[in-house]
């Protein structure tokens, strides 16, 4: 148990029970923990994925042999079993690979929007902007924040090859031709895809802001951008 973090006393509880499953509802797991799970715990089924990339996971049942087998978020359950046959080593392996395994791309734009709906007060959706040739995956309703999506990987863990970096400079430069005053990019899966093409090309993003969006919901910014009339 040295070394858990604050999903601990989930860990706990665990190990301390004698059935091989058990059903918490949400409330019973937060008593437990004492402290509220997040809003993505109670929205999103990722959130519960047996992925030690996940710190929720491995701190909270992974690491005392322990998986979720169910979960129910219309009456916010989740059931646990014992998982006897983990493999601990190859589980540390799969530690090293990249994050959001558990989403698709349309299931992160998802995930996001909520995110970043939160982020920013306000609801943003797919729309247009007049004159751009592009539909935006996140505008506000005043049409004075506007974004996009972008869930890349870097090829072998290690570089991104051109036509993702064009792909991400195209979605900037469509950005900047917006009257936003927020314009920015959120990434997913890998976050060496945006900082690799910051560290290259970050000049060439003014005024977009640069986030990364964690599988447990935790945004990051990566580059702040201010607003600078025209």
């Amino acid at each position: 148990m040295n070394g858990l973090g604050k999903y601990r006393a989930l860990a706990s509880y665990l190990s301390s029970q004698t059935a091989s499953d058990l059903s918490l509802s949400f409330s019973e797991v937060e008593g437990i923990l004492r402290f509220a799970l997040p809003n993505s715990a109670k929205e999103y089924r990722p959130w519960w994925a047996n992925d030690v990339s996940h710190v929720q996971a491995e701190d909270g049942w992974l690491a005392v042999g322990w998986k979720v087998d169910a979960v129910d978020l219309v009456s916010q359950r989740v059931t646990f079993s014992r998982n006897g046959a983990m493999n601990r080593p190859s589980a540390v392996v799969h530690k090293k690979r990249t994050s959001m395994v558990s989403l698709k791309p349309k299931q992160f734009e998802e995930f996001a929007r909520q995110i970043l709906s939160r982020q920013f007060a306000v609801a943003l959706n797919p729309a247009t902007l007049g004159g751009i040739p592009k539909l935006f995956d996140y505008v506000s309703p005043d049409n004075r924040i506007v974004g996009d999506a972008k869930f890349l990987a870097l090829v072998r863990g290690r570089s991104l090859p051109p036509a993702k970096f064009s792909n991400i400079a195209e979605h900037v430069w469509l950005l900047q031709k917006s009257d936003a005053k927020r314009r920015f990019l959120v990434f997913g899966n890998d976050r060496n895809v945006p900082a690799r093409w910051l560290e290259k090309y970050g000049h060439l993003a003014r005024n977009v802001e640069f986030y990364f969006l964690s599988n447990e919901g935790k945004l990051e910014m990566l580059k702040s951008s201010a607003y600078v009339g025209r």
